[in-house]
């Protein structure tokens, strides 16, 4: 908020430059926000407080995780040790840490969040201790997913904190956001389905989405992967390898492809919406998609290499390029002179395509 009314002000006062906007050491500590957290919320939560030594020995990552540094460790955290004098000299001013956490409190009220819900408020089950007798307990952090937990500690006791959703739970949870992710993204597309599309009807809130996937182009992944095996059943094993020759082969493949794309409205939306798998292939490694043993062009790539000898272009990209270019004909079918023509002209174009590809037989 501060950062924002700041850079207003500073474009109103055409004032220019390159300034550091973290906030200055001293001004608030973990300590203040999260007791001043408390207390703005009604939170009747106790803070328990972990010995540096303690937390260096047992590896816990605080650095640029968390913002914080151990105590006589003088190695920069990067943005915490920021030099903004200049930025404040250009009138940028911080209010009271208190009150920036109210007016944010109120937001979030008003975005119809306004109590911890049993899903996400973790319940005290037991203890678990660490070397030398000291207890550490965990409570859920959505961030870090259900095995990686915020971390108090003191030298007598703390409690074990369960995972904020049972395993049954999270499956139902991520069933329902992967039916709602189906559905969404084959009738409005990725850009236009937003979190609060995605959860709705799930118990959860837009933060706790990310428990369960890191981003919408992850559910996106999720979905096609899901459905990988059962297309390349039908496309590769049920079509492409089970005719007896090449040529055979590659029209089974085209006609089988055709109709996976017709009738599969997620592998479909690829097909007419491309931008939307470079969507998920920028977001997510590529080499999940590529590596996955049922990945159908995986599939069709390896038996152009094994069929070489049969093809009379021994290029694998340049035949695929060709197979891609018939998959597209359903995108103009509009554009034809005679509609009711479409089926015929299909079917002989696919003869053409797989007969100009291939070797006469020997």
């Amino acid at each position: 908020m501060d950062l924002a009314a700041w850079m207003l002000s500073a474009a109103e006062r055409d004032t220019g430059g390159a300034f550091n906007v973290a906030g200055p050491a001293g001004h608030a500590t973990i300590g203040d926000l999260l007791t001043t957290a408390a207390e703005v919320i009604g939170s009747d939560a106790e803070l328990v407080w972990a010995p540096g030594e303690l937390l260096e020995r047992e590896n816990f990552p605080l650095g640029m995780e968390f913002g914080l540094r151990y105590p006589g460790n003088p190695r920069p955290t990067g943005l915490h040790d920021a030099d903004v004098r200049a930025a404040l000299a250009a009138g940028l001013t911080l209010r009271p840490l208190r009150e920036t956490l109210s007016d944010t409190w109120a937001w979030l009220r008003r975005e119809g969040d306004p109590t911890p819900r049993p899903d996400t408020r973790p319940r005290p089950s037991g203890s678990t201790r660490l070397r030398n007798g000291t207890s550490c307990g965990w409570s859920g952090l959505a961030a870090q997913r259900e095995n990686i937990r915020s971390i108090c500690f003191d030298h007598r006791k703390v409690h074990l904190m369960p995972p904020a959703f049972s395993a049954a739970e999270k499956t139902r949870i991520t069933r329902l956001l992967l039916d709602n992710g189906l559905r969404l993204f084959t009738t409005q597309g990725l850009r236009k389905t937003s979190l609060e599309d995605l959860v709705a009807g799930t118990g959860i809130a837009k933060s706790t989405f990310y428990v369960f996937f890191d981003s919408k182009e992850a559910l996106y992944l999720e979905l096609m992967l899901a459905q990988m095996a059962e297309v390349k059943s039908r496309v590769i094993d049920g079509a492409l390898r089970k005719e007896p020759d090449t040529r055979a082969g590659l029209r089974a493949f085209l006609h089988a492809t055709l109709a996976e794309l017709d009738g599969n409205p997620l592998y479909g939306r690829l097909m007419t919406h491309p931008e939307e798998m470079e969507a998920v292939v920028r977001k997510l490694d590529p080499e999940r998609v590529t590596s996955a043993p049922d990945n159908p062009v995986t599939a069709l790539a390896a038996f152009l290499t094994e069929h070489g000898d049969d093809l009379v272009d021994h290029d694998p990209e340049v035949i695929v390029g060709v197979l891609q270019a018939v998959l597209m004909m359903p995108l103009h079918r509009d554009r034809l002179a005679r509609l009711d023509l479409y089926p015929e002209i299909l079917d002989r174009l696919i003869d053409i395509v797989a007969t100009g590809l291939t070797r006469p037989a020997q």
